[in-house]
């Protein structure tokens, strides 16, 4: 099977154990193939994330499905409600979660 995202072309076999499904040599950005050694930025238009600290070390880090369900489980009832109004919704300074 093939998958095509954002420039990112990735072929992967779903009948392989999770962590091995995708074909490493299949792998490639804007048409070439990956380098290993290189530390590619996304383009997302996220700009105000670019000076955030990294708070975890990102192949350490939890994925964020797994975060979630821990902040769900754990049972707080915290809620952050941002306007509806202004480009960034009410959000004067980067929101850094790594």
């Amino acid at each position: 099977m093939k998958s095509n995202q954002n420039g990112i072309q990735i072929g992967f076999d779903p009948n392989e154990k999770p962590g091995h499904r995708v074909i490493a040599k299949t792998v490639k950005v804007q048409g070439k193939s990956l380098d290993r050694d290189r530390k590619y930025a996304g383009k997302d238009g996220y700009t105000m994330f670019s000076s955030c600290p990294h708070r975890n070390d990102i192949e350490n880090a939890q994925i964020l499905s797994t975060i979630l369900i821990n902040h769900f489980e754990s049972g707080h009832e915290e809620v952050h409600v941002w306007p509806q109004d202004g480009p960034h919704q009410g959000v004067q300074q980067p929101l850094c979660v790594w």
